[in-house]
């Protein structure tokens, strides 16, 4: 009699492993490849689209576009390249579609990434071409990036039946957003976020569960599961294989060719490490507020969010461009005109020496008896950059100017101790909560060192805002007159008082407001020609461009040691803000400010107004070279050639976006100025403890 045979168990590969707890997606614009792998859905991004649009075995999906776009009528050339570009993007949706039992999602322009309107146009477009093509929407996401404008066209969206993926999310604020919007999906990108941090700590991050974009994954997904939220979340962007099975149980991860071949390729055990219930209960998490000064408030203190975001809508929309590029080419369509550089430094700067070396002086021989400072003084107003008062005191500046790192560093000096016990002694007489006392002794004691400084100096004194609220214009508004109200109650006018705000968009209303209440503004934390122009346009009575913290970032940036002062970023700017203002006729005042040697100074020779540190101060008082004149209003008007740059939202968020620079920057300065205030609130509220005591 025969032996009974016993059936063999198959060894199911990783890939099969996960598709038991994951629905795995497709990320790639290739259809060979969806074939290949027949995953449950699939997504496409502009970069993957570029890349599809130049196979050769795609070119009937390309001629297809084209033709539809030719055949329009009663548009402009503008509205034709978009109709087509949008048209190409559903051809390939529509092929993929025929390939996978779930969604396909198509992307919005990422150049509409800050235009609300701008975005529900195109997804509505993007649905009726579909439409058109006989897919219902039901079979779509619309990809949309995870800005507060996105966020709000999600809303409108969903609400219209519309399903959404937002994507370039980077952060919980983001994803709970999205989530309180109603949105489908969500995309947190994992190997950008571990980029990031790979490149900040020269960690490799070698095992996965401590990833920092797994880790980033694994807690929106225990929010969304303990706040009861159905949005769909889908890993996207991994780095390794690692990444992918370290999320395995996520309700969807999008996924590379790559990373696809290298699963079925392998039948290693899949461990399942995220379950609904388990993460739901590991959350400790609140909700997060959901109003838009919160959400953009929390971005700002996240530098990596607000960088990769930023970086992505950057590189989504040069990809963008480059296809339509191609699609304009072949329509026959003229490009539109981009402004360009408009902005010549005058001949000396232009014969400026190359090299890493810094110039600290200008080289130009004697300055004859006068100093560099009385000379520099001649042909520009110097400001202290200060909260020292003896500082101040000691060299004479016509204005003063203070930040909360330098209130922070002069309120622990013995000599100001006056200071903060006559601010604890305001609150302590005043009603409210200890919350308010406190933030009552801290506009009291900037006010106090404004009172002092102003017994010296003859003309303004900046008093700053405090920074954690510079996504919100109506407590800025609010704590403007707070800070008006009490130098008014000293027996000081206003008309002697700056009111320092950062240069964010709702930082530029709140100016506005105050400006037309005869409040003047200091417009602080300006690192870029958007926030100038925007500051200007709204009234601003002065603008402080930050010349040293432009050039940390490009030194960072390029590896230079440094620059000489002719061709220094910082300066460089400046100089382009103050031809832009002399040429367009703004009356605000430039100054510069934040300057990391001499030479920078040097260089700004003539700028309106300059702000200067102590220590540069006694260099311009012990220095005798020559000063000669670099910015004088005729020749920088006449330098500048472009015309207006657009001064709307839309506008102005899209330009901080594409200024990689300045959008760092003024995120990091935020963060700065906020953490010297936490500092400075920490002394106040012991105080207020032990006087209560």
């Amino acid at each position: 009699m025969a032996e009974p045979t016993t059936k063999k168990q198959k060894v199911l590969t990783q890939y099969e492993q996960l598709a038991e707890v994951t629905k795995i997606v497709a990320d790639t614009g290739e259809i060979a490849q969806i074939k290949k792998f027949a995953p449950t859905d699939a997504t496409t991004n502009p970069s993957l689209l570029y890349k599809a649009s130049s196979a050769p075995e795609h070119q009937d999906l390309v001629n297809d576009a084209l033709a539809y776009g030719k055949a329009l009528k009663d548009v402009t050339d503008d509205e034709r390249v978009a109709k087509t570009m949008d048209k190409l993007s559903v051809n390939f949706g529509v092929e993929i579609l025929t390939l996978v039992k779930g969604y396909v999602s198509t992307e919005v322009d990422a150049r509409l990434s800050f235009d609300t309107e701008a975005t529900l146009a195109r997804a509505r477009n993007i649905i009726s071409l579909y439409e058109a093509a006989g897919v219902d929407k039901s079979r779509i996401l619309i990809k949309i990036a995870s800005t507060w404008e996105g966020i709000k066209a999600c809303e409108v969206l969903q609400k219209e039946g519309i399903t959404c993926n937002m994507t370039l999310l980077f952060a919980l604020p983001q994803a709970a957003a999205c989530a309180e919007a109603g949105a489908t999906l969500i995309s947190p990108f994992v190997g950008r976020i571990l980029d990031y941090h790979k490149k900040k700590t020269g960690n490799s991050y070698p095992d996965a569960w401590q990833d920092p974009g797994c880790i980033s994954v694994s807690e929106i997904y225990g929010y969304y599961k303990k706040h009861g939220y159905g949005t769909i979340v889908m890993g996207a962007s991994f780095r390794s294989k690692d990444e992918v099975l370290q999320l395995a149980g996520c309700d969807r991860l999008t996924i590379a060719p790559k990373f696809l071949a290298e699963l079925q390729e392998s039948n290693g055990e899949v461990v399942q490490h995220l379950e609904a219930s388990a993460s739901a209960a590991a959350c400790t998490l609140d909700k997060l507020p959901s109003s838009e000064s919160a959400f953009r408030l929390a971005m700002n203190d996240d530098p990596m969010a607000t960088s990769k975001l930023a970086e992505g809508i950057r590189g989504f929309s040069a990809d963008l461009v480059k296809l339509e590029a191609t699609v304009r080419d072949r329509l026959g369509v003229t490009p539109s005109p981009t402004p360009g550089p408009a902005w010549a430094p005058p001949a000396a700067a232009a014969a400026a020496a190359n090299g890493d070396g810094v110039t600290n002086g200008n080289g130009n021989g004697g300055g004859g008896d006068k100093t560099e400072f009385d000379q520099l003084a001649e042909v520009t107003t110097i400001v202290a950059d200060s909260g020292e008062i003896e500082a101040i005191r000691k060299y004479k500046p016509t204005d003063a100017t203070t930040n909360p790192s330098l209130i922070y560093a002069a309120a622990q000096m013995p000599a100001y101790q006056g200071f903060v016990d006559d601010a604890v002694k305001h609150a302590l007489g005043l009603q409210g909560s200890p919350k308010e006392r406190v933030e009552a002794a801290m506009d009291k004691l900037s006010v106090n060192f404004g009172l002092e400084i102003l017994k010296i100096v003859p003309g303004y004194v900046s008093t700053e805002v405090d920074a954690r609220l510079s996504y919100d214009t109506e407590a800025t508004v609010a704590k403007g007159r707070s800070i008006v109200a009490l130098y008014k109650a000293a027996g000081i006018d206003k008309s002697r008082v700056l009111i320092k705000i950062a240069s964010t968009w709702e930082g530029i209303r709140a100016c506005e407001i105050l400006q037309k209440e005869g409040i003047s503004c200091n417009m602080t934390l300006l690192f870029c020609m958007a926030q100038a122009v925007a500051c200007a346009e709204a009234g601003a009575t002065l603008i402080s461009p930050f010349v040293g913290r432009i050039t940390d970032w490009y030194k960072a940036d390029t590896g230079r040691s440094g620059y000489a002062a002719e061709e220094d970023p910082g300066c460089l700017s400046v100089s382009e803000i103050f031809g832009y203002y002399k040429k367009h006729g703004h009356g605000t005042i430039v100054m510069g400010a934040s300057f990391r040697n001499k030479g920078q100074i040097l260089q700004l020779a003539g700028c309106d107004r300059l702000t200067i540190a102590p220590k540069f101060l006694e260099e311009l008082k012990s220095g005798t070279e020559k000063v000669e004149r670099k910015l004088e209003p005729e020749t920088a008007s006449t330098a500048y050639s472009g015309g207006r740059y657009p001064a709307d939202l839309k506008s102005f968020r899209l330009k901080l976006n594409e200024n990689a620079m300045a959008t760092e920057k003024l995120a990091e300065g935020i963060a700065s100025f906020s953490q010297a205030i936490v500092k400075v609130e920490k002394i106040i509220t012991d105080k207020i403890a032990a006087a209560s005591t």
